[in-house]
């Protein structure tokens, strides 16, 4: 890799519906952080997608990802994709056009995604992507081979909790009615894969650390970003070595969190709720073994339902 590339200094992991959104709309006001314009730059998991693919179809459709994907990846890479060409052409350099193109159309290639991190090296860069969070060992061992310093930002929240706000983001998304629903239905979207992958916070750290020490961990939760976002926030700043500047923390929007802890008050069915605290029951007693604090919380909920 060209020195004059370099890697994002951070990466917030997920979890999904755990109030990544939030955090990137304040981490972008920060005056020593350089965000991407777009949030989620989903490099890592299409390359995984990409790689997962059998030879044959590799070989077919090399360059093939999901619509959705597809164009959220074509939001960060188009734009960088033209200023480079401009500039090969402008020095008339057309082996550094061809290598391009081919970095552009080969997304195993880190060049294009480092880009967008060498256009702002005066500070402190990162990226959040939720579905990080369900990487498997090969993307993350790649990951830990060109950024090794990377620190990691990954934010828990109930599992209960999270799957049902995965499972309504997903019918919303698909125009779905809710009142048209039944319970099998979400329970079927409970027991997807997705949903599954996305709420094992233990293996998703399993999976981190077997690269990565402790000291570039930075493990959150949910509850405190709703219930005490400026808090929140200097412990992020804190892990990261920047200051937490008083005008700064000032402009933290806490309204937003406060919707985020009310818009629940669509409360999950008392037997969803149930079923949901059989599922996760194994996990919430070894998250609150593991943690204490609010995941103890989590398991004293699910007792309540299950009592």
């Amino acid at each position: 890799m060209n020195k004059n590339h370099r890697f994002p200094d951070f990466l917030c992991i997920g979890a999904q519906k755990a109030g990544t959104t939030w955090l990137y709309d304040n981490l972008k006001k920060h005056p020593d952080l350089g965000l991407p314009d777009v949030k989620e730059l989903h490099y890592f998991d299409s390359r995984e997608r990409i790689l997962n693919h059998n030879l044959l179809r590799r070989l077919l459709r090399p360059h093939s990802v999901p619509f959705w994907l597809k164009k959220s990846l074509d939001e960060w890479r188009n734009p960088i994709f033209k200023k480079q060409i401009k500039s090969h052409l402008a020095d008339g350099n057309l082996v550094k056009i061809i290598s391009y193109l081919d970095d552009f159309y080969n997304l195993n290639n880190d060049r294009l995604y480092s880009d967008i991190f060498s256009s702002i090296p005066e500070k402190i860069t990162g990226e959040i992507t939720p579905d990080y969070s369900a990487l498997n060992k090969d993307s993350v061992s790649h990951i830990y081979q060109i950024m090794p310093e990377v620190k990691i930002i990954f934010i828990l929240r109930n599992p209960i909790d999270r799957a049902w706000s995965h499972a309504r983001m997903d019918f919303s998304q698909e125009n779905r009615n809710f009142a048209s629903l039944c319970d099998r239905d979400f329970i079927n979207h409970f027991n997807s894969r997705g949903s599954r992958k996305r709420s094992n916070y233990l293996k998703t750290l399993e999976t981190w650390e077997f690269y990565y020490p402790e000291g570039q961990f930075l493990i959150c939760f949910f509850d405190q970003l709703a219930k005490k976002p400026q808090q929140f926030i200097h412990r992020i700043c804190k892990f990261l070595n920047i200051e937490s500047y008083s005008d700064y923390m000032q402009q933290i929007n806490t309204k937003a969190t406060n919707s985020y802890a009310e818009d629940y008050k669509n409360k999950i069915p008392q037997e969803l709720s149930v079923y949901l605290a059989k599922f996760y029951y194994p996990e919430l007693e070894q998250l609150s073994a593991r943690f204490g604090g609010y995941a103890t919380q989590w398991l004293d909920s699910a007792n309540k339902l299950l009592s």
